[in-house]
């Protein structure tokens, strides 16, 4: 899932109580600061099936929320992909462009450095990334003015 809440609107929060189940939920938290201040706050989610994320990188966000991203009030594209063992993706980023990218689960390699769950990579005038799955990964790339 992914969602957009303005720097303005607080602090997200979740909770969730069943005395007949229960599960365990991760959550990714990011802020996306607006380019424009004192927007109306609002609140977007989109749910993403698996399969569309699997092999391939995702766009769930962007500032004119193209291919039914979500939109945001900044220069922000952001992708979502759950990459299988030892497939790989490549990426190009403009110049002038910097990258993130956010390890949520699993291992990768990142133009060569490992990263494990949790890890985040930052990259600025690099150019190109390619990400290999050492095991099954899920994560976010950033690409950011």
């Amino acid at each position: 899932m992914s969602a957009r809440v303005p720097a303005s609107a607080g602090t997200p929060t979740a909770t969730w109580r069943s005395s007949a189940t229960s599960w365990r939920a991760r959550f990714l938290q990011v802020w996306i600061i607006p380019e424009t201040r004192r927007i109306p706050r609002s609140y977007d989610q989109k749910v993403y099936a698996d399969g569309d994320k699997r092999d391939r990188l995702t766009l769930i966000g962007s500032k004119d929320g193209r291919d039914g991203s979500i939109a945001f009030q900044q220069d922000v594209a952001i992708f979502a992909s759950i990459l299988s063992p030892d497939r790989t993706i490549e990426y190009r980023a403009a110049a002038g462009r910097g990258l993130w990218l956010q390890i949520a689960r699993g291992a990768v390699t990142a133009n060569g450095t490992r990263l494990d769950e949790g890890d985040g990579l930052a990259l600025e005038n690099e150019g190109a990334l390619t990400i290999r799955a050492v095991s099954e990964a899920e994560f976010l790339l950033f690409d950011l003015a």
